[in-house]
């Protein structure tokens, strides 16, 4: 089963966004992928949200989390993240496809209706690329 390691912005919203990790790990497991949530999303007691002492509880197991996967996606907003931007340079050392939906979507649902519609695309092309 593909490894799908979810990232996107936690400090920004109220509750860390676990809402939103959690439904996009819902509907990813529906889809057939395996989705990895990073460690921050579970809560980083006694930081400030968005501080220095924050990513360094969290990043390394950010990137542990990335390691693990064959594919990062972004959440909605994952541009305003910059625990995001330390996970995408993660996959990008890893040689790891990185997959976000449209900018411009502004609907968080249609926005993860997009991302597994490209899941789908990827995971098609890479079985033809590698015959598995």
């Amino acid at each position: 089963m593909i490894k799908v390691y979810v990232g996107g912005s936690m400090s920004k919203h109220k509750d860390n966004n676990v809402a939103a990790f959690f439904y996009a790990a819902w509907r990813l497991a529906l889809a057939g992928f395996a989705p990895i949530l990073p460690p921050g999303a579970f809560g980083a007691e006694g930081s400030q949200p968005g501080t220095p002492e924050l990513y360094r509880k969290v990043i390394p197991g950010d990137i542990a989390g990335v390691a693990q996967c064959d594919v990062i996606i972004g959440l909605h907003g994952w541009m305003h993240s910059r625990g995001y931007m330390f996970e995408r340079h993660g996959a990008d050392l890893f040689d790891m496809p990185v997959i976000h939906g449209p900018d411009d979507e502004e609907d968080p649902l249609r926005y993860m209706d997009d991302v597994i519609m490209l899941l789908h695309e990827w995971r098609a092309a890479n079985e033809q690329r590698t015959g598995v």
